[in-house]
């Protein structure tokens, strides 16, 4: 009886006691007109050497490459900070590709949110597993809400399916992600959106598969470019953001598509859809507490009333 008094008070001071390894979150900010960058730094470390080493595994790390879009970061400049307090809800935003994405951050910003940029890799400024599950962690307490953007195709093997029309895949960058999001989604009862890729995303996430492509696999056609019109489920999240409409014009600019038919009692639904019958194509999706909200379309990227909707929708849902 003693000992398993003893062993419960363990488990007792583990928890509320200071981590072992003591990573903290720093705030960079590169550039004046840039976005604030959210990194990882190691006990007893210094923030721009954390940077620094960020971005020399960053660049060290050859089976990242193919994910990078560009080098438009390469040096350590710019300011460092701390988390700050923030009037309207932090969204923290996962990078996929080593860009700014200055349209995402300032969308959600002119929404209200105070949003921080995740960037491709951040965990390579720490050493250990250990290290990187902690930052995984900080990010999903430091959230509000956390977003997972578009971006490029993602690696089949991670759904079990074998690489047919998926395109410019990396495995590990998506593993990355899928860790991030696996540690917010069992560790806070947060919300969690997404977008185009993000919506893919969180759809493998939670075990569905993916259509590779849209024309290819399942003859629906239109969705590479332009424009068409959703219908959206009524009393769903996306409904409620658009102030009821059950039938708006949006962009679209993919080739695949969640293939919802592969969990059939899975915890997602599609809550608008493009298209009939045998090619339906579902277009956004939620999770049935409603706390996971995903559009297959760029609203972010929508300079109208539906595209400024669904963004103040998501920051709405988060206060």
């Amino acid at each position: 009886m003693k000992k398993r008094a003893l062993r419960n008070w363990f488990v007792i001071w583990l928890a509320l006691s200071p981590s072992l390894f003591a990573v903290e979150l720093t705030v960079w900010k590169p550039e004046a007109n840039g976005p604030k960058l959210i990194l990882p730094v190691p006990d007893g470390g210094e923030a721009s050497e954390a940077a620094a080493t960020y971005l020399e595994n960053l660049y060290a790390a050859t089976d990242l490459h193919s994910a990078m879009k560009s080098e438009w970061l390469s040096e350590v400049s710019g300011k460092f900070s701390d988390v700050a307090t923030s009037k309207g809800p932090v969204f923290i935003v996962l990078d996929n590709s080593f860009e700014d994405r200055l349209e995402e951050v300032r969308a959600f910003e002119r929404a209200g949110a105070t949003t921080y940029l995740v960037p491709l890799g951040a965990e390579l400024a720490l050493s250990s597993a250990a290290e990187r599950r902690e930052f995984r962690q900080l990010l999903a307490e430091t959230a509000d809400a956390m977003v997972a953007i578009g971006g490029a195709d993602i690696d089949p093997s991670l759904y079990g399916h074998d690489l047919t029309y998926a395109f410019n895949t990396n495995v590990r960058r998506d593993k990355m992600e899928l860790a991030i999001l696996k540690e917010y989604l069992n560790g806070t009862s947060k919300p969690l959106f997404g977008l185009c890729r993000g919506h893919q995303l969180i759809g493998v996430l939670h075990g569905y598969s993916l259509i590779q492509d849209l024309e290819d696999e399942l003859g629906a056609t239109g969705h590479g470019s332009g424009n068409h019109w959703i219908e959206i489920v009524e009393g769903s999240v996306l409904a409620g953001f658009l102030g009821g409409e059950l039938s708006v014009k949006v962009n679209t600019l993919h080739h695949q598509a969640v293939d919802l038919s592969s969990k059939p009692r899975g915890r997602l639904y599609a809550t608008a859809y493009e298209g009939e019958g045998d090619t339906q194509v579902a277009e956004a999706m939620e999770s049935k507490d409603g706390r996971v909200v995903t559009v297959q379309f760029h609203p972010e990227l929508m300079n109208n009333q539906v595209g400024r909707a669904v963004m103040e929708g998501f920051v709405e849902r988060v206060r």
